[in-house]
């Protein structure tokens, strides 16, 4: 009872941290003593407003398959409730997204989009479609992607395995971050035949 009745001061504490200076903080963990407020990072984009921060636990492993189409801000590699509610990491720590050798990690397929990622392992993209990128893939315009402390691993694609991006106005930020170990073929396109 003790356990439940910290996790919702801190959970109501952070709240009201977030109304008052208009922004959402959405907090996700699956393992552990404490209830947060999503226990997947797909239901947490689904759910939250556009320019709201989610946080997530390094305590298990993600599903890949995410759709981002509003900006957002994705902090990885809290090692605990706490700590993802009073924003503290450890350095060198990273919460692993998985494509599990199926689908992509990461879409971003709305324009207008910012979305600042950070401390994070992307692994096991696969994607044969269209436009391929295993790992991040972006077909919009106008879009600027930070990547800070991420890892890009194990990919596969017929093209950009770890990250390809189709549109103008793109902008991609990589700060301390590694793009590693990805597979691509090679796509020749003949024009005016």
């Amino acid at each position: 009872m003790k356990n439940i009745l910290a996790c919702l001061a801190l959970m109501l504490s952070l709240s009201s941290f977030a109304i008052s200076k208009g922004i959402g903080i959405a907090l996700i963990v699956t393992a552990g003593d404490y209830f947060c407020d999503y226990t997947s990072i797909h239901a947490a984009i689904d759910d939250v407003t556009a320019n709201s921060e989610i946080r997530v636990t390094n305590t298990d492993i993600f599903p890949g398959n995410l759709t981002v189409d509003k900006n957002l801000t994705i902090k990885g590699g809290y090692t605990s409730y706490e700590n993802a509610q009073n924003d503290i990491r450890v350095d060198g720590e990273k919460t692993t997204i998985d494509g599990n050798d199926s689908t992509n990690v990461l879409f971003i397929v709305d324009d207008d989009i910012n979305l600042e990622m950070s401390a994070f392992i992307l692994t096991k993209g696969i994607n044969d479609g269209a436009h391929f990128g295993g790992a991040i893939t972006v077909e919009a315009d106008n879009i600027n992607v930070i990547l800070t402390d991420v890892i890009i691993q194990n990919s596969h694609a017929g093209e950009g395995a770890g990250i390809v991006m189709y549109g103008s106005g793109i902008i991609l930020t990589l700060n301390h971050s590694l793009i590693l170990n990805n597979i691509a073929g090679v796509m020749v396109e003949v024009f005016g035949v």
